[in-house]
């Protein structure tokens, strides 16, 4: 198994950050999905907790 380098390892870390600052805002909710590869199930968790 390859150890991802830290480049991409922050990279994918910015994506997370990203997404989750995006789910704050309900308009946006459906790209961020996309963009984060979440499930629907995911994403309701995800907005429950805030």
């Amino acid at each position: 198994m390859a150890i991802p380098s830290l480049r991409s390892v922050r990279r994918t870390s910015d994506r997370v950050s990203n997404a989750i600052d995006s789910l704050k805002e309900p308009s946006s909710t459906f790209e961020v999905e996309i963009a984060a590869g979440l499930s629907t199930e995911k994403r309701k968790n995800a907005l429950d907790e805030t």
